[in-house]
């Protein structure tokens, strides 16, 4: 599967990637404590309700497998896929009773059609080498009514200088970028009937911390008393752009 891998296992990022991961008390912690993320996953947490309880999930590019786990809890059967190894072995290692991590990719999911009642994703569909045929299958795994609920990178802001875009293109391993406007198109044309985009992460400040991660990495979390609750209080409402972009579509 090496071959279809677009972070490649060898380079620095991938190699610090997975130093963090190592430490898997660190790793939740961080997870946790990143108020981007917080406001990805609360975003992506609306999408549950009591009803969950008895759907199946599928999450795309699980990484460890800690958010699968984290929204496992609200359904009666998650399953996380994960191309990279080292992710995937981590995530089995912490397997709940109602989760299970395969390795595969978004491009070829392994199971038949209409499996799943939910699909989410937290920041993957970027680094995705054909992001159009992985649409077309979260459409053919999905049951009727099924709905995907994702987060993508945008960078879409004034906020963002085109030379930032091209370094976190290259530093991040990004295939693509979206606007509302494309991962909409996207998504319609894959056979998707209902889709609803909003910008997130889209004030000043959220984008700031957001290039002060990319940029200097764990040692941003020293400024959290700061940047928490401002990034809390000003993430409440969507933007006209922003950094990320939160995505429902409904099959």
């Amino acid at each position: 599967m090496s071959e279809i891998l677009f972070i490649p296992n060898d380079t620095v990022y991938r190699k610090l990637v997975n130093f963090l991961k190592s430490n898997y008390t660190l790793l939740v912690f961080l997870k946790i404590l990143n108020p981007g993320r917080r406001v990805e996953i609360s975003n992506i947490k609306k999408g549950f309700s009591a009803s969950s309880r008895e759907e199946t999930l599928l999450d795309i590019g699980c990484g460890d497998g800690y958010w699968t786990r984290y929204f496992g809890r609200n359904v009666a059967k998650a399953v996380g896929l994960e191309p990279y190894k080292d992710d995937l072995e981590k995530a089995q290692k912490y397997a709940t009773s109602n989760s299970e991590f395969l390795e595969g990719t978004a491009e070829d999911i392994p199971f038949q059609d209409e499996t799943f009642d939910k699909i989410i994703s937290v920041c993957v569909f970027e680094h995705l080498y054909n992001d159009v045929e992985a649409f077309k299958e979260f459409v053919r795994v999905l049951k009727s009514e099924g709905t995907l609920l994702a987060t993508v990178d945008s960078l879409n802001s004034p906020y963002v200088s085109q030379k930032h875009r091209e370094w976190h293109m290259k530093a991040c391993y990004c295939k693509q970028l979206y606007s509302i406007d494309s991962i909409c198109e996207k998504l319609y044309k894959a056979g998707f009937k209902n889709v609803q985009a909003n910008y997130i992460m889209g004030s000043r400040v959220s984008i700031f911390w957001e290039i002060l991660m990319e940029k200097i990495g764990v040692f941003a979390f020293f400024l959290l008393p700061f940047f928490w609750p401002s990034i809390m209080l000003l993430e409440r409402k969507y933007k006209k752009s922003g950094y990320k972009i939160f995505v429902k579509a409904v099959k």
